[in-house]
């Protein structure tokens, strides 16, 4: 997915797909779900597809936690666990 686009269509105040909105947010199938369910992202159907309006989508980003890039750009904090330690707590090997 062309994330540029995805962005230019948002800040157009367009409606994008569920795909989209999990490329833009950096986020899987099983997340996107849970989320909805949950009420978190609010998913509509128009014409027989479900779609995200941009007011909704800047939301769920907005409320999301974020972490500053060492270049200054912020980042998403992962959701997932990387630990670069093994299980006794010392560095693995390169």
């Amino acid at each position: 997915m062309d994330l540029l686009r995805i962005k230019e269509r948002l800040d157009a105040d367009a409606n994008i797909t569920p795909a989209e909105f999990q490329a833009l947010a950096h986020i899987g199938n099983t997340k996107f779900y849970k989320d909805m369910r949950a009420g978190a992202i609010r998913v509509r159907r128009f014409g027989g597809r479900n779609m995200i309006t941009a007011a909704d989508a800047k939301d769920y980003l907005a409320g999301r936690p974020m972490r500053p890039d060492p270049d200054g750009a912020p980042a998403y904090i992962p959701t997932g666990s990387r630990n670069p330690t093994g299980k006794n707590g010392k560095k693995k090997a390169a």
